[in-house]
């Protein structure tokens, strides 16, 4: 009965995360088109982060509680299902191409922070993310939105294109005004529904005596996605491969250094060796997404299979370290 009460709240928190993250990224996304950003910038910031909100969210509070292998857990899991899940099934709807900004710049940062994580976990201080360690995370995030915002700069758009958004989507002061209302109410929610997440699979942990690093690099990894999952199936379905691409990017970039900085600046994380092992099979799907991409600069639905096939694979893998 106390398993299946835990397994209830579990849902409702997930289920609350992502309402509230689609909420947040609807209004995020409308803002910044109605201020003019081009839709690979919104891809790379302001989607990737809304969509990461959930992860942000489970991991400080995690980290808050002292639960560095849920923090950390959440964060691995999340983006090997936002490569190889999110940008598999989106490549199966419709082969993405790549700009050469994203295979010059955005792709290899991503694998960039991949790698600088594995060495933290695994050179500077074995299995614990120190204070010190989430201050480079951070240091390089700042890096790479620094960037960001000059790009944002030079793809501005024109005042006439700026007027023929305002009246596609009628967005006047009172809605400009009642969607930042909505990412004020939406961040609460994601709060909420983290805390009950949270809390809910640490007692699903005890009760059935697996590690936390377990249910976090899958099913939390997979709830905590699904934002990034249901933006990128959208704007793949809409022909918007750019977003699709720079929002699974964005995210993996944002997960790695902001939210992982954050979490071991709220408190040192210590975690079990096991996660170093899930950390080089996060590389490692980082260096073969980049080895695709490559190929053409696009990402074609043959591709996508072999992404999804090796999540499917990874899935497997984590039932057998349950069992």
């Amino acid at each position: 009965m106390e398993l299946r009460f835990y397994f209830m709240v579990l849902i409702i928190g997930l289920a609350l995360l992502l309402k509230a993250a689609g909420t947040l990224v609807d209004s995020s996304s409308r803002i910044a088109r109605y201020l003019g950003i081009s839709p690979l910038i919104i891809g790379l910031t302001i989607v990737s982060i809304g969509t990461s909100a959930p992860e942000l969210s489970v991991s400080v509070i995690a980290a808050i509680k002292g639960s560095g292998n849920l923090s950390l857990g959440n964060i691995i899991g999340s983006n090997i299902a936002n490569i190889c899940l999110v940008l598999g099934l989106a490549a199966l709807i419709t082969p993405i191409l790549v700009e050469r900004t994203t295979l010059i710049i955005d792709a290899p940062f991503m694998l960039g922070s991949s790698l600088l994580l594995f060495f933290l976990l695994f050179f500077y201080k074995p299995y614990v993310l120190t204070r010190l360690a989430g201050i480079i995370l951070l240091f390089f995030f700042f890096m790479f939105m620094v960037y960001t915002a000059i790009l944002s700069l030079k793809q501005r758009r024109t005042t006439r294109l700026f007027r023929e958004f305002e009246k596609e989507f009628k967005m006047k002061k009172k809605s400009f005004l009642m969607h930042c209302i909505f990412i004020v109410l939406s961040i609460i929610g994601v709060v909420l529904g983290a805390e009950l997440t949270v809390d809910s699979s640490i007692l699903i942990a005890e009760h059935l005596g697996i590690n936390e690093a377990i249910i976090s690099l899958s099913i939390i990894a997979i709830g905590t996605s699904l934002p990034e999952l249901v933006t990128s199936v959208v704007a793949a379905l809409k022909k918007e491969g750019n977003i699709a691409l720079g929002n699974v990017i964005g995210s993996c970039v944002f997960n790695t250094l902001m939210i992982v900085g954050i979490s071991a600046l709220t408190r040192p994380l210590q975690i079990v060796p096991r996660l170093i092992v899930d950390t080089a099979i996060m590389l490692i799907i980082s260096t073969i997404f980049l080895l695709f991409i490559l190929h053409r600069l696009r990402l074609s639905r043959v591709e996508g299979t072999l992404l999804f096939v090796i999540y499917l694979m990874y899935m497997v893998y984590l039932v057998f370290e349950t069992f």
